[in-house]
């Protein structure tokens, strides 16, 4: 998910989210967002005394953080993050799987919830867009646009389902790609664009990693095929820049190279590039104002941290190393002007985080 402003703000706020994962579930790693002149991120926590629970925290232009709060809580059963938006006009919106205690033996379904809080306000009631049978794997993926645009995409039998919500307006079902099975990821152009990527149509299996796009208003289209694999949570993502332009990055097959597939604005995705010949783990990736992709990732199974970028029409950069650690949950945040950081945890040694001003390499990592 690109970050249109407040850039100065990434380090702080991505040290908050990383440092609550010591309390959060392991399999809802935090997710950072942006708008107007303030940031938000928001985490999952599980605790033995009174369940799990949502929680978010802010930031101010100046770098202020504000106390944390609870968003939602659950007194039995598991909350997931699936995703957190902001607004340019400061609405704030909190996507979350709500997993109840289910008997032994007892198939992993889920509930998938939203909470909205308008500029200045508080949140407001719970509100419900699925069914129980909401499948637990993959989770379910959420994106907000500057303008209040909010899509929310999770598998049910095999099939995506998809709420959508025009600015100021209420969620309700919209249709959803025919020929994706299984969500992965979601973004979100300033003008309400969506692109929606996944597993093609799962009748049972599901096929390779694909995108759907759908206009402004409009209905989606048929996925373009962009990998040659099934895709992976958390390895398989999708970006959209404030323009339009769209990556979405995946891995080969016999070579398992990590690709990455580019759409510019108002066009199609183009053939996958290979960014890295080895393997890849956990995967972030951004697009700026200007259509410039940016990508971070981890090798699977060796070590090492790797970012690379590239303008429109030009190939990617050669993989620059930020570090050469066993990492695991590569998260990356990318501005609209370019400036980006990325951030990763390393067993038993903390988060680490590496920054770059737009248009420049990455800096060195340093502990957070």
């Amino acid at each position: 998910m690109s970050l249109p402003r407040s850039t100065s703000l990434l380090a702080v706020l991505c040290a908050l989210a990383l440092a609550a994962t010591a309390s959060a579930d392991s399999d809802a790693p935090p997710l950072t967002t942006a708008g107007g002149d303030r940031m938000v991120v928001a985490w999952a926590e599980s605790r033995d005394d009174d369940g799990s629970a949502i929680r978010l925290a802010e930031a101010s232009a100046a770098g202020g953080i504000g106390e944390a709060q609870t968003v939602v809580r659950g007194a039995s059963g598991r909350l997931v993050l699936a995703g957190v938006g902001r607004s340019a006009a400061g609405e704030v919106l909190v996507i979350w799987q709500r997993f109840p205690s289910q008997p032994e033996g007892g198939p992993p379904r889920s509930v998938v919830e939203a909470a909205l809080r308008p500029p200045g306000g508080a949140f407001g009631p719970v509100q419900v867009l699925s069914s129980i049978a909401a499948d637990a794997f993959p989770p379910a993926v959420a994106g907000l646009g500057e303008r209040g645009d909010a899509v929310v995409a999770w598998s049910e039998g095999g099939r995506v389902h998809v709420a959508a919500r025009p600015p100021g307006g209420a969620f309700a079902e919209a249709p959803a790609p025919p020929d994706l099975g299984r969500p992965l990821g979601v973004g979100v152009s300033r003008d309400g664009e969506l692109v929606l990527a996944g597993d093609r149509r799962c009748d049972p299996f599901c096929d390779a990693f694909g995108a759907a796009l759908r206009p402004a208003g409009g209905e989606f289209g048929p996925a373009s095929r962009l990998g040659r694999e099934q895709g992976q949570p958390d390895r398989d993502v999708v970006a959209m820049g404030p323009r339009g332009d769209a990556a979405a990055v995946t891995a080969g097959r016999n070579p398992a190279a990590a690709l990455v597939a580019r759409r510019p604005r108002g066009g199609d995705f183009a053939p996958a590039e290979q960014l890295d010949p080895a393997s890849p783990g956990s995967t972030g990736a951004g697009v700026t104002e200007t259509g410039e992709t940016v990508v971070a990732w981890s090798r699977a199974p060796a070590a090492g941290v790797f970012a690379s970028s590239a303008r429109p029409g030009e190939p990617f950069a050669a993989p620059q190393p930020l570090t050469e650690a066993v990492a695991a949950a590569v998260q990356l945040g990318v501005a609209g002007d370019g400036a980006a950081m990325a951030a990763w945890s390393v067993f038993h040694e903390g988060v680490w985080v590496a920054r770059r001003a737009p248009g420049a390499a990455f800096g060195p990592p340093v502990e957070v």
